[in-house]
């Protein structure tokens, strides 16, 4: 896991244009905690329910808590928001940042027709998760289950097309 761990930090330090993958949770706390911290303005999150099988990670929640307090933006779109006692540590934590920075810390539940626009931008139909950070950097989970993904931390042409759909049916 050092290995994967030191890789993903010199590709997001060094902002290195070279599409990766990640596979399981593990890897997909890496790649966030990365995100998170190189991050210069903004973060966008399209998550099922932000769950603790990623979020749980101690250096994720380092860094979504450094992020959360610093200013910067942070949208996040959830599929379904879980009940109180249901939510995952990181997701209390950002609703609890939203009523200190209600301008900058912002989630909401999908609308039906996000789902549908996702369907069809994709080539094979499905509707993945995804996060992009300021215009260059991504992860578009390809599948859910096994939380794999691909991920760049240096492509706007990918992550602007992203960050375009979760604007349009966000604000």
């Amino acid at each position: 896991m050092d290995s994967y761990r030191n890789a993903v930090k010199f590709l997001s330090e060094n902002s290195i244009e070279n599409e990766f993958s990640n596979k399981g949770p593990e890897h997909a706390a890496i790649v966030l905690e990365h995100m998170l911290k190189t991050a210069k303005n903004e973060i966008r999150f399209f998550s099922g329910s932000f769950n603790q099988d990623v979020t749980k990670d101690t250096d994720f929640m380092r860094e979504l808590d450094k992020f959360l307090s610093s200013g910067k933006k942070f949208y996040l779109f959830l599929e379904n928001l879980p009940l109180q006692e249901e939510r995952s540590s990181a997701l209390s934590k950002v609703i609890e940042y939203s009523k200190k920075y209600p301008n900058n810390i912002i989630y909401k539940e999908i609308p039906k027709d996000f789902t549908t626009e996702l369907q069809s931008r994709f080539q094979s139909g499905n509707v993945y998760h995804f996060t992009v950070s300021d215009d260059t950097s991504y992860r578009v989970e390809i599948d859910k289950s096994n939380y794999k993904a691909i991920c760049n931390f240096n492509d706007s042409n990918i992550a602007l097309k992203l960050k375009k759909i979760f604007d349009h049916y966000f604000f």
